[in-house]
């Protein structure tokens, strides 16, 4: 599919625009919120197409194994990240660690999904979250 990539790439950018459907094993709401946060941001930056400080939210070891030209290489520009949506969305913390599970749509038109066997991780360091693996990055 020639959005694919694309959608994969952005998915963990727009956990923000859908309901929560669940926030099991959380030790604390407050982590919860940061997490949300953190996606409403990216999500946000993603849509202004500023990438650097895009690619600042997440974590050292995500910059280690992809650099900053390979993350905006994997990202199609002829995406409209307005008509990204997500469907069940599912956020799991458990200590310094999140996962979050959501089903792709574009344009309306289911296109892929991101489960809880292979999910997307945020990690939590010096207080703060950042996006650390996304299964869907290339690089």
């Amino acid at each position: 599919m020639r959005y694919r990539a694309a959608f994969m790439a952005a998915a963990a950018l727009c956990v923000a625009t859908m309901p929560i459907a669940g926030c099991s094993g959380s030790p604390s709401r407050s982590d919860d919120a940061a997490v949300q946060a953190l996606i409403t941001r990216e999500l946000e930056l993603f849509r202004k197409r500023d990438f650097d400080t895009l690619y600042a939210q997440y974590s050292s070891s995500f910059r280690e194994r992809c650099t900053r030209d390979a993350f905006v290489a994997s990202i199609d520009p002829a995406t409209d990240p307005a008509k990204i949506e997500l469907q069940d969305v599912s956020i799991t913390v458990e200590g310094d660690h999140a996962r979050a599970a959501y089903v792709i749509s574009y344009d309306g038109q289911r296109t892929s999904e991101v489960a809880m066997s292979d999910p997307d991780v945020f990690v939590k360091s010096d207080g703060r979250w950042y996006d650390d693996l996304d299964s869907h990055t290339h690089c």
